[in-house]
């Protein structure tokens, strides 16, 4: 029985052994024959290595022609040159193809979505998924990192808070997906979680500073949004996740390249208001309606005293002043670069200098920011490869309060009286270089504002990242990102007395005010994983990643504010009235801890699955929340799946020659939102004084079951690019 069986089992893998050499000698005669054009063109291309993944590969000659052996004609070709995008193109079942390529910086759906470590050809992602390539080089003159995807990327709208030079937007991936917490979606930088909170109050009312504003536009190399659920990130991920890749050099050869570029601003023209003589008949006619006051007395006012001689305060109230053309300027922007690009066998670098200065369209407000970047890529070994990306930025900000009814400068020239004149004018009509004070209302002078409020802000961050990659074998490899940011903002604002209506305080009635502030920010990061990639044969693609995040946050403030100073002269902290004084600050610190696990699977090229998994724990979350323990600490549980079909690699396709992709895909996952307070899964307490006695009382409403906000998202989408991808277009519901 047992010699049957070995019989047996030796015939199986005789047979098995002379069928697999039969297939592979009958693989081995099937030959395709193709053309390569370049797609704008038309003119044939030479050189281009064209291959079937880990089976044969050949180069277009100079008529533009190739031939190449393949194992199955419903195999994929990579076709690939310099200069040129790779391009995957399937047989269909054919044996002779017409492939056309664009330049590199054609934005395509061969072109790969880069998510850092590693990347994938945005035709095989299952995710809804967007990338866009920063060529605009000197073209964007934004001033802030997300002014290079604004309008590029489908699905995601950047809205300007206002038209504060550097102030920044704010982000939104498909709409709200929040409703209690921090609504930005998720930012990574270079493999580094970027901080995108705001942690306390500006003392300048409207203005609160802007992370991206550090990075400078000309560094920026690729952006790649994920709008779906589709990423391992976990509790951070409910507002989508957009990465961004810095420039890092691509050759050895030295390159330097030097930039400048300016502007001009236009002043708007203002919401249109009543002019001088229309604001009287306007008035005159409220007072008419007022039993307190006769025609005769109406005239008596010195708004409508009409006589020079008798009415010293004629000039004072008979002007036709447009307040929004005082505020208003036009303005001009500058900007200076610097790059340097180059490197050997072991070590490539990338070093870019960069000074900016935008006016503002307010009078006596500006930006200016210089930034100082370097990435470099050293060979250490054949195996062993790290990255570093270091950067340094100094933000300016001169700017005035916006939402303020007695000193934002816009909302005061829109109701200040046009009647009213900007500087102090004699019985006589001399002008006086002086400027005009409040009005007898308490409105401040528009002017005063502009002029004479000295508010400003500095910021400075310095970045570091550096992550080691070491390649165990052509399938598998390791990396650890090791990364830290720091972070300190200076604000510091002087109101004057003169031109400047009082604030109502609860102890007397304000004159002038000073105010300061010191905000610091600083984070440890740590992001160790492993990558396994391998095809088996043409058919089958398996992927799989898994890692550990660690991130270590510090955030403290203090604030001070001093009212009624001896003069406008005195403009420091500590010379005020010490009994209106105010004084405050904050300290957070929070600590994140994730395990994720990413796998995919391709048959043919053709059908893809992907499947995601984030165990998530933060200091944040309280110790009866829901999810599971681990470490004695309680973890979010966040899977994902997603599903594509690539359609335009059928055979059936085969008649529809002008669609070039058809892809279709579907996701389903659960992410969540920490962004949910520091301290209130936390119990603590702080001192009160009452009636002279001094005590400790509950200082919140701690909730020990509080956690992530989770949002659940279901999304299907297709893909199709046609007539030579000249027309693109993603469909997502």
């Amino acid at each position: 029985m047992l010699k049957n069986k070995i019989l047996i089992a030796v015939i199986f893998i005789q047979t098995f052994i002379s069928l697999s050499f039969s297939q592979t000698g009958n693989n081995e005669q099937l030959t395709v024959k193709g053309y390569i054009y370049d797609a704008s063109t038309k003119l044939p291309l030479e050189g281009i290595n064209i291959t079937v993944t880990g089976y044969s590969s050949a180069f277009s000659n100079e008529a533009g022609e190739f031939n190449i052996k393949v194992p199955d004609y419903n195999v994929t070709l990579i076709a690939e040159g310099f200069y040129y995008q790779k391009k995957y193109v399937n047989l269909q079942g054919k044996n002779e193809i017409t492939i056309y390529l664009y330049e590199t910086k054609y934005l395509s759906f061969h072109k790969n979505a880069d998510f850092y470590n590693f990347q994938k050809p945005l035709i095989y992602c299952s995710q809804g998924v967007s990338i866009y390539d920063n060529t605009d080089g000197w073209k964007n003159t934004g001033t802030s990192a997300e002014n290079v995807f604004d309008g590029k990327v489908p699905g995601l709208n950047v809205i300007s808070r206002s038209g504060t030079p550097g102030i920044g937007s704010d982000i939104f991936i498909r709409g709200y997906s929040s409703l209690n917490c921090m609504r930005q979606p998720l930012i990574i930088v270079d493999g580094y979680l970027y901080d995108f909170g705001q942690y306390g109050e500006s003392i300048i009312d409207g203005f609160q500073v802007n992370p991206l504003a550090s990075i400078d536009v000309d560094d920026i190399e690729n952006v790649t949004v994920v709008k779906d659920a589709s990423t391992n990130y976990g509790a951070k991920a409910s507002q989508g996740v957009i990465f961004i890749r810095t420039n890092h050099a691509t050759s050895m050869e030295t390159q330097i390249e030097a930039s400048t570029y300016g502007g001009y601003n236009y002043a708007p023209k203002g919401l249109p208001l009543l002019n001088g003589p229309e604001y009287r008949e306007y008035l005159y006619e409220i007072l008419q309606t007022s039993s307190n006051f006769n025609d005769d007395d109406i005239l008596k006012l010195p708004f409508f005293n009409d006589n020079k001689t008798n009415n010293p305060l004629y000039y004072r109230y008979h002007q036709n002043t447009d307040w929004q053309k005082e505020v208003f300027t036009n303005s001009y922007n500058q900007n200076y670069r610097l790059k340097i690009k180059g490197g050997d066998e072991i070590a490539l670098y990338a070093l870019s200098l960069g000074y900016k200065k935008h006016d503002g369209i307010l009078k006596n407000t500006d930006y200016s920011k210089f930034s100082l970047r370097f990435n470099s890529d050293i060979n250490i070994t054949k195996k062993l490869i790290v990255n570093s990306n270091v950067s340094l930025a100094y933000n300016d900000y001169k700017v005035r309060d916006e939402y303020n009814y007695l000193t934002g400068p816009i909302q005061v020239a829109m109701i200040k009286s046009p009647l009213l004149s900007t500087h102090v004018i004699s019985e006589f009509g001399t002008v006086s270089p002086n400027i005009e004070d409040a009005d007898i209302f308490g409105i401040s002078n528009p002017v005063a504002i502009v002029d004479n409020i000295d508010g400003r802000i500095r910021n400075y961050r310095v970045f570091g990242s550096f992550n080691a990659n070491y390649k165990i074998n052509e399938n598998l490899k390791i990396s650890d990102l090791i990364g830290i940011s720091y972070e300190k903002s200076k604000e510091n604002i002087f109101k004057p007395d003169l031109g400047i209506g009082s604030e109502n305080l609860q102890l007397a009635m304000s004159t002038n005010s000073v105010a300061q502030k010191v905000e610091k920010y600083f984070s440890l990061y740590n992001d160790f994983r492993i990558v396994y990639n391998r095809r088996f044969s043409y058919r089958h693609g398996i992927s799989a990643l898994a890692g550990t995040r660690l991130t270590l946050n510090d955030v403290e403030g203090d604030w001070g504010k001093d009212y009624n100073t001896p003069n406008d002269e005195i403009r420091s902290l500590g010379n005020g009235i010490f009994i209106l004084k105010k004084i405050g600050g904050y300290t957070y610190k929070w600590n994140n801890l994730s395990y994720y696990l990413t796998a995919g699977y391709d048959y043919l090229q053709k059908y893809f699955i992907d499947f995601n998994l984030s165990l998530d724990g933060s200091s944040r979350f309280g110790d009866e929340a829901k999810g599971i323990t681990l470490f004695s600490s309680k973890f979010g549980v966040f899977p994902t799946v997603s599903l594509a079909w690539l359609a335009s690699s059928e055979k059936f396709m085969k008649p529809l020659s002008f669609i070039d992709v058809l892809k279709f895909r579907t996701s389903y996952g659960i992410n969540g939102n920490d962004n949910i307070g520091d301290y209130n899964s936390k119990r603590y307490y702080v001192v009160q004084n009452l009636m002279g006695a001094s005590g400790i009382i509950p200082g919140n409403l701690w909730n020990p079951a509080i956690q992530w906000e989770s949002v659940r998202k279901f999304d299907v989408g297709a893909d199709i690019s046609i007539l030579k991808e000249r027309f693109s277009l993603s469909f997502d519901y």
